[in-house]
């Protein structure tokens, strides 16, 4: 069977974030992924994220009613949410804009611990089903790195944050009841060595080992599928086929979609961009973290950001105030780095804290170090800002976040319509490298099938087939030859009832609601009752095969070796009529005197002008001596 960009990944993405694909695009801080990135994916049936961090309330209240007003309600979107220890009335009032514009799933960024806004967000109007299933208003995916933290984010939340929600009137106590047993997070991004923020995480380490944990995790609390899926460094189809090769539900992109029309970042920083190789990124400390030494990943092509903010972490660690810096080390700061002096920088920041959270100048005034810390602070803003407006006589500091990735995805593009960034729309970019990985992963199973066959067919082939009379092989190939590109007259209806329906999923362990459930279907299904499996309808190939075809002599054996180019068009409701329809498309005759043929069919519904499904059945057919 063909793999395609839709058949991608875990589909329960798709069902829980009413996607195409299992595939999102993660978010950027400062709105670069902007209100018109999130718009222009949802429209393409990919998921995106608002990237909220950095900007201000209204700046964000601005995008949601932007993007509420451009979607409809069926559209996949989403927005992110950072952690805010120093001021949680922040992260309250952004989840209270995100409850108000009724976004149905966040990115959760950053978080090393769960907090009570990010749990209120989660467990809002939470229902109970009739068939007693609890169900969700709201989803969280987790983006995270260590294991410690998916644990909190899969584990039921304590009892008593809940309770302290009940408490303060943020949740009901009904929430809270429902709540007690689920995960906080539906899925969880694992984030491996990114763009900025980054632990510098191996993905082939990370990745096994979280999923690991989720899987153990749920089989405790079977109420809900925990995703898990991969990001960081995905930047070509071969990535992201490797991903998913490794078992990922879904996959997530960043930095690459910075160089993007949608983008909110200047032009100067997608020229930038669109020239980088792998090879063009560093390290830097992170302005956010830059007391604890974390580290985010940059561009280093052009820029002396990295070198100088690592500069000024080496003298934060050598140096306890400014007033012991030399003073050519003064000297070299306010020349070199900043452009202007310390004590500008240091009232711009005063008044900037004054308004903001004046308990980081009381701090200050009592701490020289942490002074000295909020002036080389400056400098990460600064260089932040110059690279958003595209800043040219800041080119030389622009901090911009980046990874290998960048440089993957400019060189699997070039000479394409995707080499220049004023083409690359995110969703091109997404149905590219998804279209892509499919591509890789097709080529890759059907070497392996093909050799697998070539072995089954050798053992299977009877011993004696090499004695057989040429004029039996011939005698069929003139028969089938009559009938190709020829439309066979179609096989009877067969009847499609819910106890078949319920037989196949007891057999193939897929007990979905949404085929066995006929009370819970006819309430919550927009097909107003169940369906059949997909496999189930392409199973009846055989019988309609064997009904449509013209008889083989007695000493031929036909078999099915496999499906190609299938397709699940149309769903088949509970008690429809459905029938196979074939054309024969080639007869090959091998070396040993074997056939093998191709023939196109559809699984037809009856009164419905869209078929179930499509495809290529591939037939074998072997003749023995009769001895």
């Amino acid at each position: 069977m063909k793999i395609t960009a839709e058949t991608l990944g875990n589909p329960a993405f798709q069902e829980y974030f009413s996607t195409q694909y299992a595939y999102y695009c993660g978010s950027m801080y400062k709105g670069i992924a902007s209100k018109e990135m999130v718009v222009a994916l949802a429209n393409s049936g990919f998921l995106g994220f608002l990237g909220t961090g950095g900007m201000r309330l209204e700046e964000i209240e601005s995008s949601l009613d932007y993007i509420s007003n451009s979607l409809s309600m069926f559209e996949p979107y989403g927005a992110n949410i950072l952690p805010s220890y120093n001021n949680p009335e922040l992260e309250n009032k952004t989840i209270d804009l995100l409850l108000q514009y009724d976004v149905r799933v966040v990115e959760a960024s950053s978080y090393v611990e769960l907090s009570p806004a990010l749990v209120r967000y989660a467990f809002n109007g939470l229902r109970r089903g009739t068939d007693g299933r609890v169900i969700r208003k709201n989803r969280v995916i987790a983006k995270l790195s260590r294991s410690e933290v998916a644990r909190s984010f899969i584990e039921p939340v304590p009892e008593s944050v809940l309770s302290s929600l009940v408490e303060t009137k943020l949740i009901s106590r009904e929430e809270a009841e429902l709540a007690a047993t689920l995960p906080l997070a539906s899925a969880i991004c694992v984030e491996s060595d990114s763009a900025g923020h980054t632990d510098s995480g191996i993905s082939f380490a990370q990745f096994p080992a979280i999923k690991s944990l989720a899987i153990s995790l749920t089989k405790r609390n079977a109420s809900e599928k925990i995703l898990v899926g991969s990001a960081g460094g995905l930047g070509s189809p071969d990535a992201i086929a490797g991903a998913f090769a490794m078992g990922a539900d879904f996959v997530v992109t960043g930095s690459i979609n910075q160089c993007s029309a949608e983008a909110n970042i200047s032009y100067e920083v997608k020229d930038i961009l669109q020239a980088l190789s792998v090879q063009d990124t560093t390290y830097a400390p992170s302005g956010d973290l830059f007391e604890m030494g974390a580290k985010v990943q940059v561009v280093k092509k052009g820029s002396m950001f990295a070198l100088r903010a690592n500069r000024l972490y080496e003298l934060y660690t050598q140096y306890d105030s400014l007033d012991a810096l030399t003073p050519s080390i003064i000297d070299e700061l306010e020349t070199q780095y900043f452009g202007k002096s310390i004590s500008d920088i240091w009232e711009e920041t005063s008044n900037h804290y004054q308004k903001a959270n004046p308990e980081v100048l009381k701090s200050a005034a009592n701490n020289p170090k942490t002074k000295m810390a909020l002036v080389f602070k400056w400098y990460f803003v600064h260089t932040t800002r110059v690279a958003l407006e595209g800043k040219k006589n800041g080119r030389g500091d622009y901090q911009v976040h980046c990874g290998p990735a960048m440089g993957a995805f400019n060189e699997i593009v070039k000479g394409s319509s995707l080499e220049s960034w004023q083409k690359r729309g995110v969703a091109e970019i997404g149905k590219f490298l998804m279209e892509g990985a499919a591509s890789v992963l097709s080529d890759l199973y059907a070497e392996q099938s093909n050799k697998a066959f070539e072995q089954t067919r050798k053992s299977a082939t009877p011993k004696s087939t090499a004695k057989v009379a040429k004029t039996d092989v011939e005698a069929a190939i003139s028969e089938l030859e009559e009938i190709v590109d020829v439309q066979l007259d179609a096989s009877d209806w067969v009847t499609v009832t819910q106890e078949m329906i319920n037989q196949f999923a007891e057999t193939t362990l897929d007990e979905y609601w949404l085929h066995v459930d006929q009370e819970r279907a006819k309430q919550e299904s927009q097909f107003g009752d169940t369906i059949a499996h997909g496999l189930l309808a392409l199973s009846l190939v055989s019988h309609f095969r064997e009904q449509c075809f013209p008889e083989f002599p007695s000493n031929a054996t036909g078999m099915v070796y496999g499906f190609d180019n299938v397709r699940f068009i149309n769903p088949v409701p509970v008690n429809s009529r459905v029938r196979g329809v074939f054309t024969l498309k080639e007869i090959v005759k091998n070396p040993d005197n074997s056939l093998t043929t191709k023939a196109k069919f559809s699984i037809e519904i009856h009164g419905n002008p869209v078929p179930a499904l499509i495809g290529d059945l591939l037939g074998y057919i072997t003749f023995s001596s009769g001895e």
